[in-house]
Order: structure tokens, then C-alpha cells, then sequence
């Protein structure tokens, strides 16, 4: 898929969104780059946009069959996720970025940087899975059951289910009614494959091969397992771990303020670089 079919959102500090977003940026740069989760797109990061874009270039993608962009046809992989990140990074001058990636995205991040380790400054997982084969008989059953309702139930019902499931608190309608509007587009098809292929994933192998400073963030009440996040974080030479409490799988949604100063603290490590952070 070319490249300029990935619909991205560019944010300069002091500039409108989307300014300039042919090339935007000079090899110097190093902006933060946020990747969504399944199903999601970059507007969902609205709260980090608020935040960050304020103080560094900010880009967010949304990947192949999701949100803005195209591609609702061929291969849904990883590598192929990974490689249209690639090449609109190329497309947009990005020589090297912090990427920030939730649940696919995560996993999309993971393999960007262990394929093209020169691009990546920094990583930072949120509740993201880097192994997804079943193991048992209740793991088969949940796979099954979450295809069986992308392939028969309506969007409405999977936003239902799902945001009853990620924002499970009265107080929460607010991220129910957002999660449902991006379930309003999303593409049937792209969705069913992508469940497909990520049921093949296995990057928990390669950890120990990223050599970027990698920040592993956890909602404690994340649907995958706290413990197996910690063990990847332990798993990464220049690995740190973080739980974020009363958070579930939508951690920089439903604790904006928290994730982002855990963010922040592990950004300001690149001081020299980020230098309004």
C-alpha cells in the first residue's frame, strides 16, 4: 500500500494541526509518534495530544484499514503494519521518532524497532501483547469468541461490549460515547483480519534484542496479565516497568493525567533532544 493512503495528524508546536504535513519534519528531528490499538485510530490519543503537542512535534497514525486511512484489502500482519509506518515516517522526514504504541500498536512499535532499531529513540508499550498463541483450552475459546462476534455481531453491539468492558465505571460514558463513534467506521473486514493475524504473534522471543530505552506501561487491571508485562519489561536490556493504578486496557484514556507524567519522566531522559519536556 503507498504510503500517502496512511492518514496521519501532524502537531508543531505553535502551528495549527496538520501544518505543513508533506515533509514536515528535518532529520534532527525526533517527535513522538502514538500508534492505536485494534479496532482504534490517532484520535484517541486525545489526551496526550492535548499534553504533548503543546511542547513537541507529535504524529499519529492510523494504520492500515483503521480510522482515515485505506488499505481495507491484502495482507493485515504485523510486518506489514509496521512496514506502512515505515514508509509514511519516510514520507513525513522522520529519520528517528519516540514511538508510543497501545496494544497493536505496541506491538506494531516493538517491530519497528527491532527491524529498523536506527529509527526508534525510544519505546514506550502500553498494555501491549508480544505473544498472542493460544496456550490452553479457555485461550482457544476467547479467541473464538471475540472472531465469532467481529464476524456476525454489529458495530454497535461490539462498541457496546467492548466499551462496557475498557470503561466499565458510570463515570465513564464520556469514553463509551468516543469508543463507540470510532467503532462507527470501522472497517468489518480489516478488523476480522487483523484479529487473524495476531493470533500468530510472537515477538516475547526478540525482546532481548532491543537495544532503545523501552518504557513498559501496565493498567493493573489490564485484561493481559500485569506479571507477563513485568517479566518483558525484565526481558529488555534498558527496560523499565510501570503500573498504573485503577487503569484498565485504555490506560492513556482512562488515566490521562497519570500515563502522561509517567510519560513525561521517561521522555526526560532525552532531555538534550526533547528540550521542552
Amino acid at each position: 500500500m503507498p504510503a500517502e493512503l496512511l492518514h496521519t495528524d501532524v502537531y508543531l508546536p505553535g502551528q495549527p494541526k496538520g501544518a505543513a504535513k508533506q515533509r514536515p519534519f528535518q532529520a534532527h528531528d525526533r517527535p513522538l509518534v502514538f500508534l492505536h490499538g485494534l479496532g482504534s485510530n490517532g484520535r484517541d490519543w486525545k489526551y496526550q495530544i492535548e499534553h504533548f503537542s503543546k511542547l513537541v512535534p507529535l504524529v499519529t497514525i492510523d494504520l492500515r484499514g483503521h480510522g482515515n486511512s485505506a488499505g481495507h484489502d491484502g495482507d493485515f500482519s504485523i510486518p506489514q503494519f509496521r512496514d506502512d509506518v515505515v514508509h509514511t515516517l519516510d514520507q513525513l522526514g522522520v529519520c528517528r521518532a519516540h514511538l508510543v504504541g497501545l496494544s497493536l500498536g505496541g506491538a506494531v512499535a516493538t517491530d519497528i524497532a527491532l527491524e529498523y532499531p536506527g529509527r526508534v529513540a525510544s519505546l514506550t508499550l502500553v498494555n501491549a501483547p508480544m505473544e498472542l498463541k493460544p496456550h490452553s483450552l479457555k485461550d482457544l475459546f476467547m479467541g473464538a469468541q471475540r472472531l465469532a462476534m467481529a464476524l456476525f455481531c454489529s458495530r454497535a453491539y461490539l462498541a457496546r461490549i467492548m466499551g462496557d468492558k475498557l470503561f466499565p465505571k458510570p463515570e465513564q460514558e464520556s469514553l463509551r460515547l468516543a469508543l463507540t463513534e470510532s467503532f462507527e467506521g470501522l472497517n468489518r473486514l480489516a478488523y476480522v483480519r487483523t484479529l487473524l493475524s495476531l493470533a500468530r504473534l510472537n515477538l516475547r522471543d526478540r525482546l532481548s534484542d532491543l537495544r532503545m530505552p523501552t518504557l513498559v506501561v501496565s493498567g493493573d487491571r489490564d485484561y493481559w496479565p500485569v506479571a507477563e508485562k513485568e517479566a518483558d519489561a525484565k526481558r529488555i536490556p534498558d527496560g523499565a516497568f510501570v503500573v498504573i493504578e485503577d487503569s484498565g486496557h485504555a490506560t492513556p484514556a482512562d488515566q490521562p493525567a497519570r500515563f502522561n507524567d509517567h510519560l513525561s519522566a521517561f521522555l526526560r531522559r532525552f532531555q538534550g533532544r526533547l528540550p521542552l519536556l
